[in-house]
């Protein structure tokens, strides 16, 4: 039941207090696991984590993927041919999930060059609970056993001008910032380092690889 109540109008009603109750369908899904640890006597005040199971499960169920097709307008019809999509030239880690990626606005001026990497990448290592058993039956590994590259990240690109900001992309001072020690892996393999429960911001350009072989 979703209950909507305001004890005076909110300005676009009758000059009268609202009352909208509405029934929903609300649906849960529940996932059950063997835990195989045992927990200490003081486990109440410990902070537990999910398995990396429920990561997987929850990011597909929160965050499906939609997919906006257009057609030229003198195009009647439109048919998709390709009934799966896969932007990335590898599966990520098991708990490192993309918060965002932002696609930049085109340029005013199509010939001119920016001077500031254009796209940015917002990562997230998810803290997990070790004590599930194989993981939850999952095959990929972490991002301690295989570390994250961002330049070969993409699916027929090469990420370019790669360095560390700040989460609303205003600051790239790497002191600040706290990514001294691995500041000079990622601008030279790529490679980058995140604590569980850490989110990562990082500025790029994308470019055809083959742009790259030449």
């Amino acid at each position: 039941m979703l209950d909507r109540r305001l004890v005076q109008d909110d300005g676009r009603g009758l000059g009268q207090g609202v009352l909208d109750n509405r029934p929903m369908n609300v649906i849960f899904h529940l996932l059950r696991e063997s835990n195989v640890s045992a927990l200490p006597k003081t486990h109440s005040s410990l902070t537990l984590q999910p398995s990396l199971l429920l990561h997987r499960v929850g990011a597909h169920l929160n965050y499906p993927m939609h997919a906006f097709v257009s057609k030229k307008p003198h195009e009647k019809s439109f048919k998709l041919h390709q009934q799966s999509f896969a932007p990335l030239a590898a599966s990520l880690p098991c708990d490192v999930h993309i918060v965002n990626l932002k696609v930049p606005q085109p340029l005013k001026f199509p010939h001119t060059e920016a001077v500031e990497p254009r796209f940015a990448i917002l990562l997230q290592r998810r803290g997990w609970d070790a004590s599930y058993c194989k993981r939850g039956g999952l095959q990929c590994p972490t991002v301690g056993e295989e570390p994250v590259n961002l330049f070969y990240m993409f699916k027929d690109l090469l990420a370019v001008n790669v360095k560390a900001t700040s989460l609303n992309l205003l600051h790239d001072d790497p002191e600040m910032l706290g990514y001294l020690e691995q500041i000079g892996d990622v601008a030279q393999e790529g490679n980058v380092l995140i604590s569980p429960m850490d989110i990562q911001a990082y500025k790029l350009d994308l470019q055809p690889s083959s742009l790259q072989e030449e």
